[in-house]
């Protein structure tokens, strides 16, 4: 065994030695502790169970009230608050100013997993004092320079884990440490060539990678050769010359593989020219060379042949022959044999890697920083900024003031005029793929140790690479947000119009103003994350100096310990904080983290409230923050705070310009001028009602002429909405009592309704009662005219017992309906007559009505009528027209109207008897009498006649509204299609008005039409009176 290893271990190196130094060199803190704005959220405590928070504060010992233990405790739990708001003052300022996004767009530039790694955690480098930053820049700019590759660097962190845990590891990835050490050993040449700086004079180049690269050491040469020598690390195969055991154990069985090769093919030639098997093949099963032969003819082999398998079908059988036996035998133990050797190696190796653990850790860790840099410095060439910006001292920032970037670019608006970001080298769906490998059984499971070997081995479709691109719209959103482009974009974005942010000196607090969609928080948000990313080492995107005229300005700003921002709504439902909750939330946690040196951005300060009081707790803020804090920057609508900042020293304002006579920002930034809203012109620029704009402006005018204050326009403004409050609650109550009648309304509709329902069903029994009555009226009938005929009776007996028979015959409330139709046309003519009058006001015994003369029906409640025709001389009936209604009425129903006298004598019932002849002598004529009284009955409805009709009896039929159809101003299919509905709904003996009009006949013509086509109309008719213009309809 010991001369297995020999030439393995003839390559162990020692854990330190002479130019590798025993502990690492000192590491950045970024690479070792979470990400600096992830504060309190960094550790997770395990959640505990009710039972053991109890008994934990049971456990915890008490202190008195009052004692010093006490206030101790009280001194740490206001120290810790403090604490906890100072680390979410950070975190959200971050998350608000998007820098997030940010570090996505810088991960794209990086070179290694473990370099993108850190960008996509968000925890790239900032600075935490201005040497730091200073040295950060110095990085990037030498990264610039230098131009580093690295190629052949891998993940290798977990496999170098793994190895100290005394795990094996795979060929592969044991290939991807030596590689990884030669691309940190190429990484240090380049630090140490004099070529990779502009000076080559210079001794050291580049001090600032090279300090970062020392971790590097000399790349553990050793331990790369040791491991070049026995594994080939593009394949992952193991070489031969790894142990001389193994080199022994391969060429064993390469000789005795080259025998059994021959002895299997020279049976596999002599079986198949003897039929045994359909042709020379040799095959494997079982891990062993075999020939297939048919069944039946195994027994033609040699004495001690075994069979390995046999084929689904049976027919086959697989024959290893005797002579072969042993050759297989020996194939299979010294398989055995280099397979045992190959491991030994692989745990030697192993072994070696993990004696180099933590150096190996310190390589990585410098590969991380210098890819970190390196992505840096491409991110500035991507962003076209070629300079890193100067910090000022304190000196400089009082005589020029503390921030000089003019034509400022806000690196996420510009990203979309920019080209494509590189895909990133490391995705989210990439490390959690490598960690499901790691945790399963396959051959995947020791490549995963190598995220990029477990990609390789595992290809899948990579989709766009929009997820791990930075995106606009994050938390931070202001109320003017906008994407201030100098013009409209059309195939290729436009380059947003920069902003020069020249804060004078002796200023601490800017209070910006304008209006909305104006770019005021764009400037603010603009200002926020290039000064973190001058912390963070990054270069800052500055507009060419010809877009705006100018000479060349360089990039200056004073160091800030802390960017502070309170930005976007704030408000949460969850944490039940409303808008303005939210703002103050926010505040509270940045005056408890601002320090002289900090820079806090306040986006609409005061807003979410009362107008006065918000102005006043923004004016206190603000003085507050004077003090505190290095720089201000506060955006705001308030008129109080663009008085205090021309008037307070230390103050100044700037606005953002707007074009008036465009109605549409210019997004420039001009200095010491406040602006002024222009809430009027944007609401008209995006096509408001142009009535309200004018009368918005009337009323800002006339609170301007006034000269009131704020204070005063803000109670004008609150007295006119509490009386427009006021209006708008009368209206509703005048709506609700409107609301009320109509429903009022429609209940008593619904009540007649159900009354008409009820009517109908009564009026259908009487319809079939007296249709079973309809054999015994006419015999009734019969025997009146008989005993007229005989004489037994006289003509005004007959007529009385007629008339008795006719009110016995008539369906229940038909007179009802009648004297109700009567009594509302005599309402609606004025000449409704009280009921005594009713009873008395039949006309003389000689009166007849002439054609054209208005007359009183008594059965219709005294209703006013005008007469159309008359036949009463020849003993017929009167047609009298009531309304919109003709009916057929006996001259005793009739009476003449008020103040009308008779002016003919009333012809006798025997107008045959001119001499007073006896009642005998009359019959004849008293007969034809009462034919004609029972003939008049027959016509009204109310007996049956003698034809044996079977049919059911008819009243009076009275048009109203309820059995009037009107389709006048439809067309012929809409017509008909009503005249359908109504007769398909219409009850059985139904009759129905439908009123179509003349004009051009064609909706007359549709509705005939249809109504021919309807199995349910008996018969249909024009009615007399209309002129061809409705149509009567009756229902089976």
């Amino acid at each position: 065994m010991a001369a297995r290893t020999a030439c393995v271990r003839q390559h162990q190196l020692p854990v330190a030695q002479a130019g590798v130094p025993q502990v690492p060199p000192v590491l950045p803190p970024w690479l070792l502790a979470p990400a600096p704005w992830q504060g309190v959220q960094a550790v997770k405590q395990p959640r505990r169970s009710v039972l053991q928070h109890v008994a934990a504060k049971a456990a915890a010992p008490t202190s008195r009230p009052g004692s010093r233990e006490s206030e101790l405790t009280a001194a740490g739990d206001a120290d810790r608050q403090q604490h906890e708001a100072r680390q979410a003052a950070v975190q959200e300022s971050l998350q608000l100013l998007e820098w997030p996004a940010l570090c996505r767009q810088v991960a794209c530039f990086a070179q290694t997993p473990m370099g993108a790694e850190v960008a996509l955690r968000y925890a790239l480098p900032v600075g935490r004092s201005r040497a730091e930053s200073e040295q950060l820049l110095q990085q990037s700019a030498e990264a610039q320079q230098a131009r580093l590759e690295f190629s052949g660097a891998y993940d290798i962190r977990r496999a170098v884990d793994a190895a100290a845990q005394q795990r094996v590891l795979h060929p592969m990835v044991l290939g991807a440490i030596a590689t990884t050490l030669g691309a940190a050993s190429r990484l240090q040449a380049r630090l140490n060539s004099r070529e990779a700086g502009r000076d080559a004079s210079r001794e050291h180049t580049l001090p600032a990678l090279r300090e970062l690269g020392a971790g590097i050491g000399d790349a553990l040469p050793q331990l790369r050769q040791a491991i070049e020598q026995c594994i080939q690390p593009q394949e992952g195969r193991i070489l031969d010359e790894a142990s001389p055991a193994l080199a022994e154990a391969r060429a064993a069985r390469r000789q005795n593989r080259a025998e059994l090769r021959a002895e299997m093919d020279r049976w596999a030639r002599q079986l198949h020219a003897q039929g045994v098997s359909e042709r020379a093949q040799v095959v494997v099963r079982r891990d062993r060379l075999c020939i297939p032969v048919r069944r039946g003819r195994q027994g033609e082999l040699p004495k001690g042949s075994v069979s390995l398998a046999a084929s689904e079908s049976g027919n086959t059988l697989y024959m290893e022959p005797a002579p072969a036996v042993k050759l297989n035998n020996a194939e299979m133990a010294l398989a055995g044999r280099e397979a045992e050797e190959e491991a030994a190696v692989l745990r030697a190796l192993s072994s070696l890697v993990a004696q180099h653990a933590q150096q190996l850790h310190s390589v990585l860790a410098a590969i991380t920083a210098l890819d970190v840099a390196s992505s840096r410095a491409r991110h500035a060439a991507w962003l076209g900024a070629t300079s890193p910006p100067r910090f000022l001292s304190e000196e400089e920032a009082a005589a020029g003031g503390p921030v000089r970037l003019p034509r400022a670019w806000h690196p996420l608006l510009l990203q979309p005029c920019l080209p494509p970001l590189p895909a990133p080298l490391l995705t989210e769906e990439m490390q959690q793929q490598a960690a499901r490998d790691e945790l399963s059984s396959g051959p995947l499971a020791d490549l995963a140790l190598v995220p990029e070997l477990a990609a390789a081995a595992n290809p899948k479709p990579v989709g766009e690479v929009g997820s791990s691109l930075p995106k606009r719209g994050g938390k931070g959103g202001g109320s003017d947000e906008a994407d201030p482009s100098g013009g409209s974009s059309g195939g290729k974005a436009a380059r947003p119009q920069p902003v020069d942010l020249l804060v004078p000196p002796g200023v601490a607090v800017v209070a910006v103003t304008g209006p909305n969609t104006g770019g005021k928080t764009a400037s603010l948000k603009t200002l926020g994350l290039q000064c973190l990313m001058a912390k963070a080492g990054l270069f800052l995107p500055q507009a060419p100096a010809e877009q705006q005229g100018a000479g060349e300005a360089p990039q200056a700003l004073l160091w800030f310990d802390q960017v502070l921002a309170d930005l976007g709504d704030g408000q949460s439902l969850q944490q039940s904080l409303s808008t303005f909750s939210g703002h103050v939330r926010r505040i509270r946690n940045v005056l408890a983290a601002a320090t002289p040196q900090s820079l806090v951005l306040l986006d609409e300060v005061g807003s979410g409230t009362d107008p006065a009081e918000g102005a006043a707790l923004a004016a206190a803020l603000l003085e507050r923050l004077q003090r505190q804090a290095a720089l201000t920057y506060a955006t705001t609508h308030h008129a109080e705070l663009k008085e205090l900042a021309a008037t307070a020293p230390g103050f100044v304002n700037a606005s953002v310009e707007f074009d008036v006579a465009s109605l549409r920002p210019t997004y420039r930034l001009l200095w010491g001028a406040a602006g002024e809203s222009n809430a009027l012109a944007v609401a008209q620029g995006l096509g408001f009602a142009p009535s309200v704009v004018d009368a918005a402006r009337q009323v800002a005018q006339e609170l301007h002429h006034s000269g009131r204050s704020a204070g005063q326009r803000s109670q004008l403004l609150q007295a006119s909405l509490l009386e427009q409050l006021e209006e708008a609650r009368g209206l509703a109550s005048q709506a609700a009592a409107a609301r009320a009648a109509a429903e009022a309304a429609a209940a008593a509709a619904q009540h007649e309704l159900d009354a008409a329902k009820q009517q109908q069903a009564a009026l259908a029994r009487a319809a079939s009662e007296v249709k079973g009555a309809g054999p015994a009226a006419q015999q009734r009938v019969q025997r009146v005219l008989a005993d007229a005929r005989a004489g037994r009776i006289g003509p005004r007996e007959a007529e009385e017992r007629l008339r008795e028979l006719e009110r016995e015959a008539a369906p229940p409330d038909s007179s009802a309906a009648v004297r109700l139709f009567g009594l509302r046309a005599a309402a609606q003519d004025g000449g409704g007559l009280e009921e005594d009058s009713l009873a008395s006001s039949s006309g003389g015994e000689g009166w007849v009505p002439a054609e054209g003369e208005t007359v009183r029906v008594l059965k219709m409640g005294g209703a006013a009528g005008r007469v159309v025709s008359s036949s009463a001389r020849s003993g017929g009936k009167v047609s009298v027209r009531v309304g919109s209604l003709t009916v057929e009425l006996r001259l005793s129903d009739l009476a003449p109207a008020a103040g009308t006298a008779a002016r003919q004598p009333r012809a006798a019932m025997a107008a045959s008897s001119k001499s007073g002849s006896a009642v005998g002598g009359s019959s004849g004529s008293s007969a034809g009498s009462l034919k004609a009284a029972a003939k008049q009955l027959r016509a009204r409805g109310s007996l049956n006649s003698g034809s044996g009709d079977k049919g059911p009896s008819q009243a009076v039929t009275i048009q109203t509204s309820r059995n009037t159809l009107d389709v006048r101003g439809l067309s012929g299919e809409e017509a008909a299609a009503e005249v359908q509905s109504a007769v398909l709904s219409a009850p059985s003996g139904w009759v129905l008005f439908v009123v179509h009009g003349v004009g051009r006949g064609l909706v007359r013509a549709a509705v005939l039409e249809q109504l021919k086509r309807l199995s349910r109309v008996q018969k249909y008719e024009t009615e007399e009176n209309s002129k061809g213009g409705c149509t009567v309809v009756s229902i089976k």
